[in-house]
């Protein structure tokens, strides 16, 4: 049973095609709200982002610190190849 609450604010880490993917997903669930994107290319954040209106940040200590997104529910969509934590630990740290 779906409740009536507001939906679920998320964040999409990363702008590479499979960021599009989860976008796109994301915009079919009632539920969920596509509120920001955070990526180190502000061009194609801004293109991910512009379909929901969602907020740009370039850095995830900055998306962290907003009231954007409900943190512990966002998609990170890393770059093929990149190891979860590299670049990401130390902006979290």
């Amino acid at each position: 049973m779906m409740s009536s609450s507001a939906p679920v604010r998320l964040a999409i880490l990363g702008s590479g095609a499979i960021a599009q993917t989860h976008a796109q997903a994301i915009s079919l669930l009632p539920e969920a709200q596509l509120v920001a994107v955070c990526s180190r290319n502000p061009s194609h954040a801004i293109e991910l982002a512009a379909p929901a209106n969602a907020a740009v940040f370039d850095s995830v200590e900055k998306l962290l610190a907003s009231s954007e997104i409900d943190p512990v529910k966002s998609i990170i969509a890393l770059p093929i190849g990149e190891e979860p934590g590299s670049s990401m630990e130390a902006e979290l740290s």
